[in-house]
């Protein structure tokens, strides 16, 4: 079951959830005198850019920042891909009291689950029928 309510990165706190998919960047401001959150496709001045992120828990809005961290913790031999990952949201008191979220793994059992689930995806799937059955070269221009 897809769960498409918006949830703050707040409401995470100590909780794991697994990215489903990322979208593009949309850039964000609060104007605090009209009280509303500006939306721009295209970067402005003062403007922060998020992704929409779809996760098991819903929807939520991601730093810039906390997805360059979130990709840095699963690359492996230069590629990093987050769907279908684990992180761990946890809080920390910033300047002034500002609680400041960090996105980190969940567990070590977590990482080496994922990973083994990674390896055994991208190992192809190959009926043993396929290697019986002849192949057809005459469509294929030499």
């Amino acid at each position: 079951m897809e769960n498409n309510n918006f949830v703050k990165i707040s409401e995470l706190d100590g909780k794991v959830f697994k990215v489903i998919k990322v979208f593009s960047p949309v850039y964000k401001m609060w104007d605090n005198t009209n009280r509303q959150m500006l939306k721009s496709e295209t970067p402005k001045k003062g403007y922060r850019k998020m992704y929409l992120t779809k996760t098991d828990k819903g929807m939520m809005d991601v730093s810039e920042r906390q997805i360059k961290d979130m990709l840095e913790l699963y690359i492996r031999d230069g590629v990093s891909d987050i769907n279908n990952r684990e992180f761990k949201v946890k809080k920390f008191e910033g300047q002034n009291n500002i609680p400041i979220y960090y996105i980190n793994f969940p567990s070590p059992e977590d990482i080496k689950q994922n990973e083994a689930k990674t390896e055994k995806a991208s190992q192809p799937i190959i009926e043993d029928d396929e290697y019986d059955k002849p192949v057809d070269l005459s469509g294929i221009p030499f």
